[in-house]
């Protein structure tokens, strides 16, 4: 059950989508973001998912006062802009809801790394911390390469390439 706030002409929208319907999931649809209905649509329509963009974690942070216990809210993915890790702690400590990071582009079917969804209580934290886009996803190959197209080492600079059949 799978809650779609972004825009529905934005590839994570409609990767959700797709991905949702294939396993037989059900879409809930917003005609807009409203911060102030969030929590009620998520409530009413027991989503277990949703996948947001910084500012909107930002502004369920301010309006937390609103917030009420929602059992079936499993994760919240996170992405499409700088994700701030001191905010999403907040976030996971306020709410009890684990916001997953992940990275990716429109051109590469979205995302291609992303934080382990089953990492036990002291590991999130810590991904969280560092700020970590998480492991690179099934289907495809994330190196940091040079100017000669030669792939980097841990913790040496370059440019993201990714690779394989999902481009």
């Amino acid at each position: 059950r799978f809650n779609i706030v972004l825009p529905l002409h934005h590839i994570n929208s409609t990767e959700f989508c797709l991905s949702i319907l294939l396993v037989g999931g059900t879409i809930i649809l917003n005609t807009r973001y409203s911060t102030s209905r969030f929590w009620h649509i998520v409530h009413k329509y027991r989503a277990t998912n949703a996948s947001i963009v910084p500012t909107i974690l930002h502004d369920l942070l301010v309006r937390r006062d609103e917030f009420k216990q929602v059992p079936s809210l499993k994760r919240i993915c996170i992405g499409s802009a700088p994700v701030l890790p001191r905010e999403t702690l907040r976030f996971y400590e306020t709410f009890k809801i684990r916001v997953v990071q992940v990275y990716g582009q429109t051109e590469t079917a979205l995302r291609v790394a992303g934080v382990p969804i089953d990492v036990d209580k002291t590991t999130y934290k810590k991904l969280v911390k560092s700020n970590t886009i998480g492991t690179t996803l099934t289907n495809n190959h994330l190196a940091i390469m040079d100017e000669r197209n030669n792939e980097k080492k841990e913790r040496e600079h370059g440019e993201i390439c990714i690779s394989g059949p999902i481009l």
